[in-house]
């Protein structure tokens, strides 16, 4: 995704939810992502291709340290905030198996990722309130975008 200056047109005509996923795109997913970043504002990336060449496995050497060093995901993605939005786990007082496995992925995904799916009630209180947590959070972020415009 290209580089958009906050000041510029183009991010005044962007939804609140477009400047949230812009904002996480130019976020590090991992260790690799920041090393990538160090290297090309240092310009070493440039150094390295010139003298080993173009295809240096800079990517796929990115692409492995964000899979053994992720950095945690602090706030919900708009397709995860839209999945909770939709079944709002919180109002309910049962989950069915489909609408229990997305708040488990997104629990997992956000909140502890070693949690397995439970039978125990007050386990599943404490994932409900997580993603509730999340949900509301990621709402006053919204908020706060909507009136910054």
């Amino acid at each position: 995704m290209k580089k958009i200056d906050k000041r510029s047109k183009e991010w005044r005509a962007m939804t609140p939810k477009e400047k949230m996923e812009y904002n996480d795109s130019q976020k590090s997913k991992g260790l690799g992502d920041t090393i990538a970043k160090i290297t090309k504002a240092t310009k070493i990336d440039k150094l390295v291709k010139k003298v080993v060449g173009e295809d240096c496995g800079c990517e796929e050497r990115q692409t492995l340290l964000n899979k053994l060093f992720p950095y945690s995901k602090s706030r919900l993605s708009c397709d995860d905030f839209d999945s909770l939005d939709t079944i709002k786990p919180w109002d309910k007082q049962g989950l069915s198996a489909k609408d229990a496995g997305i708040v488990l992925r997104i629990y997992q995904t956000y909140v502890d990722r070693k949690q397995k799916w439970t039978s125990c009630v007050p386990c599943w209180k404490r994932m409900v309130d997580g993603v509730k947590r999340l949900h509301a959070h990621y709402l006053v972020e919204l908020k706060e975008l909507e009136d910054g415009q």
